[in-house]
């Protein structure tokens, strides 16, 4: 099974929520790099950091206001996973086998 994840190395930091702001930033203190999340990728990735590796539905499930998976609005949630992905921040990676 596949679970999403923050890439290995990444030392994961979230700026504060401002009020009535639509962006906030999250900074890899081992790399200096860092991004301008919207709010729902804010969550996603505060969920990874609590929790640690999750598959995809249960961080969907986790994740406020994520549409569910029968939801209209899912694709849009995939495609905002996949566009993290690719930014490096997240990884796709095989789960511990018990």
């Amino acid at each position: 099974m596949l679970q999403i994840a923050v890439r290995s190395g990444r030392e994961i930091r979230l700026g504060p929520r401002w009020p009535d702001a639509e962006a906030t930033l999250a900074f890899d203190s081992s790399s200096g790099d860092f991004w301008v999340l919207d709010a729902a990728t804010r969550s996603m990735l505060e969920a990874l950091l609590q929790h640690g590796p999750l598959d995809e539905r249960r961080l969907q499930n986790m994740t406020p206001d994520a549409p569910r998976a029968e939801d209209p609005g899912a694709a849009v949630w995939a495609s905002r996973l996949q566009s993290v992905i690719d930014a490096g921040l997240l990884v796709r990676c095989q789960a511990p086998q018990l």
